[in-house]
């Protein structure tokens, strides 16, 4: 069941209660464990040998397969001093993306009974204070602009990487040369896809739940 502790100091507006309100719920707690798991497979990079294709061959086939379906994967190795290393870490990352992509996924129906104790649509209308409280704050012009800033901000960070532009550029080409800009490089990857996977069905649940009370209840959905 969906925490729904509420601030009670008579100091806070109603955008920080809202903030404070999302954190005790499934927006704040969403495949955090997946981004534990990211964070730990990342790591991986720090025992792999330099040579690691050399000494194991069958991994040629995999990243062969990488590479024809992400073009980053090449642009980087060509760039590193560790290119059968970075080859393979990318390679190797891309395939976690996708597993942990898939797996935040299957989560979908514990995340649809969760978004709709939080919004109190379904069998949980009139028990929450959401609709109450803050449904201006997330109808309002404002929480949109922030959307579609985050919707373009995270769409250029997946497009420069998967394309390899990243390293286009004398800062990041310098990063792939050493284990730690390596890390630093996958994280990037990684992390954008990851918040990319969660926002996009936060996003989409908020939109279905909205809509259900928009349709079923007489809220005043007018934005602030």
């Amino acid at each position: 069941m969906i925490s729904l502790i509420m601030p009670n100091s008579p100091n806070k507006t109603l955008e920080e209660e809202y903030i404070e309100f999302r954190k005790n719920n499934y927006f704040g707690k969403c495949f955090i464990s997946s981004l534990y798991v990211h964070v730990a497979l990342l790591l991986i990079i720090f025992i792999l040998p330099n040579h690691i294709m050399s000494l194991l061959p069958l991994l040629k086939f995999f990243t062969h397969i990488m590479k024809n379906i992400f073009p980053n994967i090449e642009y980087y190795s060509n760039a590193s001093n560790l290119p059968e290393l970075c080859e393979f870490y990318f390679s190797y990352l891309w395939l976690v993306s996708i597993m942990i992509s898939i797996w935040c996924i299957i989560q979908s129906p514990q995340l649809n009974n969760e978004a709709k104790q939080f919004f109190g649509t379904y069998e949980y209308l009139n028990k929450g204070i959401f609709p109450k409280k803050f449904i201006k704050i997330e109808s309002s012009k404002k929480e949109r602009m922030i959307t579609i800033f985050c919707v373009i901000f995270i769409g250029y960070a997946l497009y420069i990487n998967y394309n390899g532009y990243l390293i286009n550029s004398s800062i990041f080409s310098e990063w792939v040369s050493d284990r730690l800009g390596t890390l630093v490089m996958g994280a990037f990857q990684n992390l954008t896809i990851h918040v990319a996977i969660v926002y996009i069905m936060i996003n989409i649940y908020t939109i279905i739940h909205i809509k259900w009370l928009h349709k079923n209840t007489n809220i005043n959905f007018r934005p602030n």
